[in-house]
């Protein structure tokens, strides 16, 4: 089987989709279901943070990661974009 590769907005979209799913969510978690290693998954939601998708929350004295709504317009617009273009079946299928 062909292994499928994600581009920085496939990643980002996972990140922002299983927060917005199940959030708040702490690192481990969030990078787990986002099958990312914790080392590049701190890089990207340091990076979520800086552009405003993504805020920290401490309760308890433990981080825990929450989407903003920044973060729920890039999930429409990334939706919108593959309904426009449509490649995810185009490479899926044909290699």
């Amino acid at each position: 089987m062909r292994r499928v590769y994600r581009c920085i907005h496939d990643i980002i979209y996972d990140l922002l989709l299983n927060l917005s799913e199940n959030q708040p969510l702490r690192k481990t978690k969030l990078c787990s279901l986002s099958n990312l290693p914790l080392d590049r998954c701190n890089v990207l939601i340091k990076l979520l943070i800086d552009r405003g998708l993504v805020f920290e929350r401490v309760i308890e004295g433990k981080r825990y990661y929450e989407i903003s709504d920044r973060g729920y317009e890039y999930i429409a617009l990334y939706n919108k974009l593959n309904e426009i273009i449509d490649l995810k079946s185009h490479f899926v299928s044909n290699y």
